[in-house]
């Protein structure tokens, strides 16, 4: 669920919050298996999956500041652990009728990556990629998270397409939040913002 707050102006507005949460429930769907739009939908009331991040929106385009590293529930596999998006950012095209594209873009660790149930050793079963192949590709890709004793970059860019669409987020209580304020200062030198 993402939540656009403090909005003076919709096509150009220089300050607002935007509140990322996990759902608590599924998204409602019509009989065509289409998700619906204006549902009430509430957040996960774990303060884990909660961040708000500072934006802005030019010519109807929501854009944010690198935020508090994020989590995401895995909605394709619910049997896999959420995954962490390090200095996370939104672009978002807003569309009269309320719907919402674009990229969550970020970073992601190489050790997640082969964590038992991200990935490692599922790959070559279901889409015939190689482990070492993967591996290899990614470390030689790796481009933030620069270790200092080492060298190494040991995350790589990551985006995610969102395609959005309204909908009502109900608040039954509010929690705790990790702001933009409360950045990390060592993401924050290591990936040069």
């Amino acid at each position: 669920l993402i939540e656009v707050s403090g909005v003076q102006d919709a096509a150009s507005d220089p300050q607002v919050a935007v509140d990322v949460y996990a759902g608590a429930e599924p998204m409602v769907k019509d009989a065509n298996g289409r998700v619906l739009a204006s549902a009430s939908l509430s957040p996960l009331p774990d303060p884990k999956f909660h961040r708000r991040l500072r934006g802005r929106i030019a010519n109807g385009v929501l854009e944010t500041d690198a935020g508090p590293d994020m989590w995401i529930p895995d909605l394709m596999a619910k049997n896999r652990p959420a995954f962490e998006v390090i200095s996370p950012r939104f672009r978002l095209t807003l569309k009269p009728d309320g719907t919402a594209e674009g990229l969550l873009g970020g970073y992601r660790t190489l050790s997640s990556l082969f964590a038992p149930g991200e990935g490692g050793g599922e790959g070559q079963q279901y889409v015939g990629y190689q482990c070492e192949g993967m591996y290899h590709a990614l470390r030689r890709f790796a481009d933030g998270g620069r270790n200092p004793a080492t060298g190494d970059c040991e995350t790589i860019s990551a985006a995610f397409r969102i395609k959005a669409i309204p909908a009502f987020v109900v608040h039954p209580e509010r929690q705790p939040v990790r702001g933009f304020t409360e950045m990390r200062p060592d993401r924050k030198a290591v990936h040069g913002e």
